[in-house]
């Protein structure tokens, strides 16, 4: 599913967001989103419903209040995070992050993420994709 957002510094940004990183994003927003991600992806978790259970790694990183309603979705039982490289590539470079700092960051090749990132699916607004210039020839 493709989602926009405001970015930051108030630039509309758009993203392909796989349909197992969507309850997430309805849930926690964007940001908090792709923050558990960034940090959890694949792992397997508990996700307690209680605020008591709310403790563990989870709440570490999103805050007890998120934690707990991702427990409330997940009925308290274990979830493994996905890992969505395409929407963290697209949404790292809405942070205005480079390929190079992208490819880092999510360790993977930076060929990989520049194809990500020149697929015409994907363009900030306000910029025109790299195969959509116009080039002129003398």
């Amino acid at each position: 599913m493709r989602i926009e957002w405001l970015t930051f510094d108030g630039r509309l940004a758009r993203a392909t967001v796989p349909d197992n990183v969507m309850p997430f994003v309805k849930l926690l927003g964007i940001h908090t989103t792709a923050r558990m991600i960034l940090e959890l992806g694949g792992v397997q978790l508990s996700a307690g419903r209680s605020s008591r259970r709310v403790n563990g790694r989870l709440a570490q990183v999103i805050g007890t209040e998120d934690a707990a309603k991702v427990g409330e979705l997940y009925l308290g039982g274990r979830i493994t995070l996905p890992t969505a490289p395409t929407f963290l590539t697209q949404y790292l470079r809405s942070q205005q992050l480079s390929s190079v700092e992208i490819a880092r960051r999510l360790n993977r090749h930076e060929r990989s993420v520049r194809r990500v990132l020149n697929d015409p699916s994907y363009v900030l607004a306000g910029q025109d994709h790299p195969s959509t210039k116009e080039t002129s020839t003398c």
